[in-house]
């Protein structure tokens, strides 16, 4: 008995289709799927309006991983948005230097941290900027053993920070004093 025209015809045609599928898959999500990753968590303090899940995580211009997802915690009575990231495990043994293991926190170690950067001023999206800054850290873990990236301020955050420090009332005081000072001894 041989089997029918149609039958084999729409075999090969829904074998053709499962190939397409296949092969898009793997041209849309490229080598990532199978690159072993490094899952990581960096807390920041301030607002992090611009980032998404899937922003670029970059060391030096460098792209190595990116962002998996955003959430909003309470630490140590502060707020503080968890960024969790995946890393490409093999990127972060060529910076280490250290065993597959341990190199990202060998990496926290040297110094590395977090800061947020802009991607694109017209649109305000933002990247997570990994680099070696000065002041390394013993490398901690949260409670789902993920190693927790330290974090530094923006440039512009710092100022702002400083910025709420100023004691504008002091200052307008002192001033005062001042003029008042300078008046009486233009006056004698």
């Amino acid at each position: 008995m041989t089997p029918r025209p149609n039958a084999v015809r729409i075999g090969l045609f829904a074998l053709a289709g499962v190939a397409l599928l296949v092969g898009a898959v793997v041209a849309v999500l490229g080598a990532r799927i199978f690159k072993p990753s490094e899952q990581a968590v960096m807390h920041f303090s301030g607002s992090i309006y611009g980032l998404q899940v899937g922003s670029p995580v970059v060391f030096r211009g460098l792209r190595l991983g990116s962002v998996r997802a955003l959430g909003l915690n309470k630490l140590d009575g502060r707020v503080a948005v968890p960024v969790l990231a995946t890393l490409d495990r093999s990127m972060l043994q060529t910076l280490s230097g250290a065993s597959q293991d341990d190199a990202l926190a060998t990496l926290v170690q040297q110094g590395l941290s977090a800061q947020l950067s802009t991607q694109s001023l017209l649109t305000g999206q933002l990247y997570v900027d990994l680099d070696l800054r000065a002041g390394g850290k013993t490398a901690q873990r949260n409670a789902a053993g993920l190693v927790e990236i330290p974090t530094t301020l923006t440039r512009f955050q710092s100022l702002q920070e400083q910025l709420d420090r100023v004691d504008i009332t002091r200052m307008s005081q002192d001033l005062g004093a001042t003029l008042a000072a300078a008046r009486g001894l233009v006056a004698g």
